[in-house]
């Protein structure tokens, strides 16, 4: 596929937790020639603590509100870029309302089945943990059905929606390409 310059403003991958934004907003990216940013790594490197660390000390809702922040920091100062969004993100009404107006939300949908053999055995996640470690997969399942029915919302706000299980990530970035062309 021929790739011209598209882009006026940012697209945006969001998706839960293990469906691949990053990997996949990595290789859009390049194919696009522009900037790649994960909202959670510029949040550990801002605060210096990873995702887990920050919700340890602070909590849920002052993550959700550093996660704005940084959002609307992004907005500022990089136009035309691929932004990964923490699964998380569009909870917030706010969040939602920034990124329709800046840009293309792209919602990578995935299976838990899939996602839990994603992440098991990764504590990277503190929404799915369980005592600070990773929950046996009926208990996964139990969190992840309830953070997914809160998130949908969201997520469904996406005109774009590329079901993911399946798929190389590469096959995943040739839809996208072909769904924003």
């Amino acid at each position: 596929m021929q790739i011209k310059k598209i882009m006026h403003k940012n697209i945006y991958l969001t998706g839960f937790m293990g469906s691949g934004k990053s990997r996949i907003g990595k290789n859009l990216a390049k194919k696009l020639n522009v900037n790649f940013i994960d909202t959670d790594d510029v949040i550990e490197l801002k605060y210096k603590k990873s995702i887990a660390q920050i919700f340890e000390v602070f909590g849920e809702k002052k993550f959700r509100e550093i996660e704005t922040e940084i959002i609307s920091e992004l907005i500022n100062r990089s136009p035309e870029s691929v932004i990964a969004l923490g699964g998380g993100s569009l909870i917030s009404e706010k969040n939602q309302n920034l990124i329709e107006q800046t840009g293309t939300l792209i919602y990578i949908q995935s299976g838990l089945d899939m996602i839990w053999e994603r992440t098991k055995n990764k504590t990277k996640r503190p929404l799915l943990l369980d005592n600070g470690k990773f929950p046996t997969k009926s208990l996964f399942m139990e969190k992840a059905n309830e953070l997914m029915e809160e998130r949908l919302t969201g997520y469904n706000k996406a005109s774009i929606k590329i079901e993911r299980d399946g798929k190389e990530a590469d096959e995943v970035v040739e839809e996208i390409l072909r769904g924003i062309c």
